[in-house]
This record gives C-alpha cells, sequence and structure tokens, in this order.
C-alpha cells in the first residue's frame, strides 16, 4: 500500500473516531482488544465467544427478573 493510501485511510479512521466522539486513548483501546481477539484465533472465535458472554450475562439479568417479580 502506498504512502498516500495508508494516510488517506488513516485520516478515513480518525474522521469516524471524531465522528463517534473516541478519543485517543479509547481509539488505542479499541486496537489493542481487536489485535487481542485477533491472535486468539481470529473474529470468527472471539465473536463466539462474546457471544457466549452476552448469553451468559442476557441469563443471569432474566434470572434476576424472575426473582423481583416472585418478590413482588
Amino acid at each position: 500500500m502506498s504512502r498516500a493510501k495508508r494516510n488517506k485511510r488513516r485520516i478515513q479512521l480518525l474522521e469516524r473516531d471524531i465522528d463517534q466522539g473516541l478519543t485517543a486513548q479509547e481509539r488505542a483501546e479499541l486496537d489493542a482488544l481487536q489485535a487481542k481477539a485477533k491472535r486468539q484465533g481470529g473474529k470468527k472465535r472471539a465473536s463466539t465467544q462474546q457471544l457466549r458472554k452476552l448469553e451468559a450475562e442476557l441469563e443471569r439479568l432474566e434470572a434476576e427478573a424472575k426473582e423481583d417479580q416472585q418478590d413482588e
């Protein structure tokens, strides 16, 4: 990739970050998390792990809601 293309892509990413309201530190943290997920087996595996975590969280919240209804 030529320097001009890299710079253009970098500008696009920075503009996106500004639109999303991300600070440089938040962007760096996000990039680090994405790199870690990629090292751990690629996006598919990371997505599967994230899905499992979210499903567990959903089950926990549903259980709490059920307990709250029983308390009332």
